[in-house]
């Protein structure tokens, strides 16, 4: 399977430098080079602590329980990365919107605090439905599509609120203003990973994928609390 989608992946970037082959040229711009490092730097911090609060749940699950485990709780968080896209999205579309006219008489209008406060209050309430949609739909999902692992049902509720608290504070960092603002939001998101590895490492053991999923709610919580 990792082959195959190894594979598929190269074939697809081949294909596309192919055909775009005109579009390109190869050079090195180091003036461009030195102002990306220079203004990138400042954001070191936080792009590792968000990373390791994504990404390093399944990791750790791996070097505490079996792969049974490991297995149950991957399909969970498969599922439940929807809401993590959801977010993603929700983030992406951001910027460019809040540089359009629109978005700009509304800050006038109503003041930037309020806009982005409403932006945390409709996070919350569709985040929660989102959350409550794939605990309902998760049983007859994997029912259908992969019998075998049903006891990863148990998981989604979980796993789905932990990527919803980890949207949560990436939400809440971008909707807030404070002083030196990539130093304190590089520290809430490296002290939250750490808090994620250790309850991870501790409660992975005896409770499993729950513990795990348990450790990175509590991480993604710990940044937001900063």
């Amino acid at each position: 399977v990792l082959a195959a989608t190894a594979l598929g992946t190269l074939v697809s970037l081949l294909t596309a430098l192919v055909l775009a082959r005109k579009s390109y040229r190869l050079g090195i711009d180091r003036s461009a080079v030195r102002a990306i490092a220079h203004k990138n730097v400042p954001m070191i911090a936080m792009i590792i602590g968000l990373t390791i609060l994504h990404d390093a749940d399944v990791f750790l699950l791996s070097r505490v329980s079996n792969p049974d485990e490991v297995g149950l709780y991957r399909l969970a968080t498969r599922m439940t990365s929807f809401i993590s896209y959801a977010v993603s999205a929700f983030l992406i579309a951001w910027s460019p919107l809040e540089a359009s006219s629109l978005f700009r008489a509304t800050y006038e209008q109503l003041g930037r605090a309020r806009v982005r406060a409403n932006f945390v209050s409709y996070y919350v309430i569709v985040g929660t439905l989102l959350v409550v949609g794939m605990s309902v739909t998760a049983v007859p999902v994997i029912a259908v599509l992969a019998p075998h692992y049903g006891a990863s049902v148990g998981f989604v509720p979980l796993t789905s609120v932990a990527y919803l608290a980890y949207g949560f504070l990436v939400v809440l960092a971008r909707s807030s203003e404070f002083p030196h603002r990539y130093v304190v939001y590089g520290s809430a998101t490296c002290g939250g990973a750490a808090v994620m590895i250790v309850m991870c490492l501790l409660l992975g053991g005896p409770l499993g994928g729950y513990g795990v999923a348990l450790g990175d709610l509590v991480g993604a919580l710990f940044g937001t609390a900063v």
